[in-house]
Parts: C-alpha cells; structure tokens; sequence
C-alpha cells in the first residue's frame, strides 16, 4: 500500500506543503533537509551532522526498546543500506508514513 508523504516548511512567514516525491526526498537530502517517518512500529530519523567539516549522513532507527543508528559518507550508501530486514529505504519508500 503506497502511502502519501508531505513535506510542510516555512518559507517568507508562509507554510508551504506538497507531497514528498522520491526526488524531493533525494534533492532535499543532498540540500540538508532532515526527515522523520514511521514505518510499521519503528521511528526514522535521517539528519546530517559535520564531522571535522565532512557532512555524515545519519539513519536513525528505534522502537520501543531500541535505537539504532548508522553513518554514511553518501546520500546513496543511505539510500540504500539494507537496515530493515534487507530492505533499504530505497525499497520500503511507499510504506513510510510521516
């Protein structure tokens, strides 16, 4: 079941909402935008953070007991890192919901 994302921001004192595409997603990545989805009965939360001004990308997966987080050099080696029962976000893009 695909399941409709939004993106809502600020821009000049207005909020703006449209749906979230796979490319808005890819290009709001890679422009610093930081995101959050829940997927079946886990929490998302990709960020970004500088590391000796190298940007890492952050995957942040938790449930009710745990949290996971992995680092990545790129917004592809994110994108596709199979860190849900070897599935990428890539893969379970139309099931996340936020």
């Amino acid at each position: 079941m695909k399941h409709k994302k939004t993106l809502r921001y600020t821009q000049c004192f207005k909020v703006i909402e449209k749906e979230l595409t796979w490319d808005l997603f890819i290009k709001g990545l890679n422009e610093n935008m930081e995101y959050f989805f829940y997927y079946n009965n886990l929490i998302i939360d990709i960020a970004f953070h500088y590391e000796e001004g190298k940007k890492i990308y952050e995957l942040n997966i938790q449930d009710d007991e745990n949290h996971t987080q992995f680092v990545f050099d790129t917004v592809d080696e994110l994108i596709h890192y199979r860190a849900f029962n070897n599935k990428s976000i890539f893969d379970i893009w139309d099931d996340l919901e936020n």
